[in-house]
């Protein structure tokens, strides 16, 4: 088994565990579709908060392979969790969750 494939199991085992289904909506009104998605919600730690990353943003790991949208993050994407609508803070991260160029997941700021 490759690395890509062992640490692929070890984060579906942690969002078993601690993760919980959100939804990401692209577009507006009935044009506007939701997916929904396993994600790890946390706070960012004091060094992570830097650049637009701000202490009360929302830190949301997302596994890559329940993101159905192609291309698989816009401008204007937002994510439903907890009654709210959060708008997503810059790109997703895509190259930190990565092993042997195989994307686990997205990890990306959300606030609102």
């Amino acid at each position: 088994m490759s690395a890509a494939d062992q640490m692929l199991r070890a984060y579906r085992r942690m969002m078993a565990r601690s993760g919980e289904q959100v939804m990401i909506r692209r577009g507006e009104g009935s044009a506007g579709r939701n997916i929904g998605v396993r994600a790890r919600v946390t706070t960012f730690d004091a060094h992570e908060v830097v650049g637009d990353i701000v202490q009360t943003d929302t830190k949301l790991i997302v596994m890559a392979e329940d993101v159905t949208f192609d291309p698989p993050f816009q401008k204007g994407d937002r994510v439903m969790m907890h009654g709210r609508t959060l708008a997503i803070v810059g790109p997703p991260n895509d190259k930190t969750r990565r092993v042997g160029g195989v994307l686990i997941a997205y990890e990306f700021a959300v606030r609102g």
